[in-house]
């Protein structure tokens, strides 16, 4: 059944060359099967995705298990059982994920985006479509006043947290860490990452808003990364179950009728993870020409439950801004803060590596008023190589970096496995590219292109940055002057950034997995021929 599956994914569920883990040969499923006295029909083994979470046997990175509860199939179940129920949907979309599909189809970014809220807004008849960047601009707001917290901190006691800390905004990071080096796990931010962060908070404030549970809400994230669909399976990510909300029913109802998935208790906060390459299939199943599809302004897309804002940025042309930023908004805040040193512009980065152009690991330092003084040490590791070797300078405390900013995949988030693929280009596209560098290459032009189209409207549209902004919120983790973000603290989190109630909303917690299937092996194999 597995197998099957997989079979019916896209091509951009395969890695291609990338580097990653393969998986264990103990990623296995044990059932007891009795000896039969005649031969008899197999009996078919379902895995579900918390299946996946639960086992210690593999890391899957961008190569992740896919399985029912997270595909197109999906979404037109949703759409039928939409028809005979009074489910909402609600769609969020990376703009990752945009850049991608924009590239395959040689539009711009805005384009892009403004077609998609057309497809799922009118075509498929979503309540709300928006975008991820305000989610993003929490995360960024919330692990800034985390790393300074756990500076300080560490400052007054040096037992009270041991650095560096880890950006966990990753999902197939973090399920390495927590299945084969849960050493690392107290290093790991607990901030959310922005589908994690919109998940809560689109459910949360949608419940209010329109006067009905959560568990009829259904939330659709459109991201560039097949991890995103393990991480949308977590038990964490999950609102509490209430009367409103029954345990027994989590979600509006989408599994097959033959098959019964394990709920998760409460209600998911994400249903259902669509990536880029899987949009191009739902375009192809209803038939729409891209050139034919209109499309709509943001106002009309959100249906009037959300500002509409350009995109908060911090530098358009900065490549690790691709995947978030975590690393510059960090540092740039705690230098400002923790040493009164306000740095402007894009950081200077230095190669850590043996390869001295590999852009995957790079580190960047604030230097003291002394010689050789180092007051911040921050660096990259993209691609398990890389994280390996952070992982061993951890393990044997010789790991001098303050703050890594940790991704799966060599690249980041741009290259994630859930793009578009080559293989889609070359078969569908009229875009003359080769290779997956200059696929890489495209997409990173078309998603800057984009940032720093949506900065310079931003920089005219002055009426935008005069208009009045609660006041009793002030995050200065980035200078934030976006109005969706002011709203959260000032109605959610106290207003203010790294309260209690944003720690209880925009933070979670990681969990060792423990090897269960080591001794279930052993017990198959106790004379552990495997390690002859």
């Amino acid at each position: 059944r597995l197998l099957s599956d997989m079979a019916q994914l896209s091509a951009g569920v395969k890695l291609r060359d990338l580097d990653h883990l393969a998986p264990a040969l103990e990623c296995i499923k044990p059932i007891p099967v009795a000896k039969p006295k005649e031969k008899a029909k197999t009996e078919r083994v379902t895995l579900t995705l918390n299946d996946c979470l639960a086992c210690s046997g593999c890391v899957t990175t961008a190569e992740a298990v896919l399985v029912q509860l997270q595909s197109t199939d999906e979404l037109y179940k949703f759409i039928e059982k939409r028809k005979e129920s009074k489910c909402r949907l609600a769609v969020s979309i990376a703009p990752q994920a945009t850049a991608s599909i924009a590239t395959y189809f040689g539009s711009s970014g805005r384009t892009a985006f403004k077609k998609l809220c057309w497809l799922f807004r009118k075509h498929f008849g979503a309540d709300v479509v928006v975008d991820t960047t305000w989610a993003q601009t929490l995360s960024l707001l919330e692990i800034c006043r985390e790393f300074v917290s756990k500076y300080k901190a560490q400052q007054a006691d040096e037992k009270s947290f041991q650095f560096p800390l880890l950006a966990s905004s990753c999902p197939g990071w973090i399920c390495f860490a927590e299945k084969t080096a849960p050493q690392l796990l107290p290093h790991v931010a607990t901030t959310k990452s922005p589908q994690a962060v919109l998940g809560t908070l689109l459910k949360k404030h949608l419940q209010t808003t329109w006067s009905c549970p959560a568990s009829s809400i259904f939330h659709i994230s459109v991201s560039s990364c097949y991890d995103k669909k393990l991480e949308a399976s977590r038990e964490d990510f999950a609102i509490p179950p209430t009367p409103d909300n029954s345990a027994e029913q989590p979600n509006p109802p989408t599994a097959e009728d033959d098959e019964e998935p394990q709920p998760i208790p409460g209600v998911r906060e994400t249903d259902c993870v669509l990536t880029a390459g899987e949009i191009l299939d739902v375009l192809k199943k209803e038939k729409l020409e891209w050139k034919d599809i209109p499309e709509i302004e943001e106002q009309e897309a959100v249906g009037g439950f959300f500002d509409v804002e350009e995109r908060y940025l911090l530098d358009s042309g900065n490549e690790f801004n691709s995947s978030g930023g975590y690393l510059e908004a960090v540092f740039k805040y705690a230098a400002r803060v923790l040493f009164d040193k306000t740095i402007t512009g894009p950081l200077e980065y230095t190669a850590t590596g043996k390869r001295k152009r590999d852009d995957n690991c790079l580190s960047v330092q604030l230097p003291g008023k002394e010689k050789g003084e180092v007051l911040l040490n921050f660096a990259t590791a993209y691609g398990f190589k890389h994280i390996q070797n952070i992982t061993r300078k951890i393990k044997t405390n010789n790991c001098p970096y303050h703050f890594v900013e940790v991704m799966a995949c060599p690249s980041g988030c741009l290259n994630g496995a859930g793009q578009v693929s080559l293989e889609q280009v070359k078969e569908g596209s009229g875009t003359e590219i080769t290779d997956n560098k200059e696929l890489l290459q495209k997409v990173k032009e078309t998603f800057q292109g984009w940032m720093a189209d949506t900065t310079a409207k931003k920089q005219q549209k002055c009426g935008f940055t005069e208009q009045s902004e609660p006041q009793c919120c002030k995050p200065d983790a980035a200078g934030c002057d976006c109005l969706t973000v002011n709203r959260v603290y000032g109605e959610m989190a106290e207003g203010e950034v790294y309260s209690d109630k944003a720690q209880e909303l925009l933070h979670t917690q990681y969990h060792a997995v423990e090897k269960t299937l080591e001794t279930q092996t052993q017990q198959l194999n106790p004379m552990k021929l495997s390690d002859w």
